[in-house]
């Protein structure tokens, strides 16, 4: 979707492109407690992708956080420390970091 967001047609992908490129595919292989944050603004990679993901996820242990405020390449700087309090939540729920 990003490649043809940019104007590029696809006309036909080989299993081995697919393998590589497909992360909804590959994403079900990820068995390991899982955090998926991401930009509510983000025009890049859009949020329905990273709730995609989050959903094919093999991870019986998996959060997603959608942030509010943000984009692609200024989530650090979501409002209220919305990045790092996400993160800290989640190392403290899922292996007892503070």
């Amino acid at each position: 979707p990003l490649v043809e967001r940019r104007g590029l047609e696809i006309s036909s992908i080989t299993e081995a492109d697919d393998a590589v490129f497909n992360n909804a595919r590959k994403i079900t292989a990820v068995t390991c407690p899982l955090l998926v944050m991401h930009g509510e603004a983000d025009d890049l990679i859009f949020p329905g992708e990273a709730e995609q993901n989050y959903r094919q996820a093999g991870s019986a242990k998996k959060v997603l956080e959608i942030l509010a405020g943000v984009g692609h390449n200024d989530i650090l700087t979501a409002p209220g420390n919305a990045y790092f309090d996400c993160l800290r939540r989640f190392l403290r729920d899922t292996a007892g970091i503070v």
